[in-house]
C-alpha cells in the first residue's frame, strides 16, 4: 500500500473513531437525563391533577427504562467500535515516520 492509500485509510479510520465517541456521548446524555426526566415528571405532578400526574409519571417510567436502556447499548457500542479501530490504527504503524539521526 502506497503512502497516499494509507493515510486514507487513516484518515477514514480516524472519522469512523470520532463517530464512536459521538456514539458514547450520545449514550452518556441519554442516561444522564433521566433523573431530569423524573424531577420535572415529579414536580408536574404536584400541579397538575391526579390522571395528568400519573400520566407524566409513566412517560418518566417509560423513558427511565427505554433511555437507560439505550444509553447502555450506546455506550457498549461506541466503545467496542472504538476499540476495534483504536487495534486497526495501531496495525497500522505510526502516524509520523521515523526519525532520522543525524551525525
Amino acid at each position: 500500500m502506497d503512502e497516499t492509500a494509507a493515510a486514507l485509510v487513516r484518515i477514514e479510520l480516524q472519522r469512523e473513531q470520532a463517530g464512536a465517541r459521538r456514539n458514547i456521548h450520545r449514550g452518556v446524555w441519554l442516561i444522564a437525563f433521566v433523573p431530569a426526566v423524573a424531577f420535572g415528571a415529579t414536580l408536574s405532578a404536584f400541579v397538575i391533577g391526579p390522571f395528568p400526574a400519573f400520566l407524566a409519571l409513566l412517560c418518566a417510567a417509560m423513558y427511565a427504562v427505554g433511555g437507560g436502556i439505550a444509553g447502555v447499548a450506546a455506550i457498549t457500542s461506541g466503545v467496542v467500535e472504538h476499540r476495534r479501530i483504536s487495534r486497526v490504527l495501531r496495525s497500522l504503524g505510526p502516524t509520523l515516520p521515523r526519525a532520522r539521526l543525524l551525525r
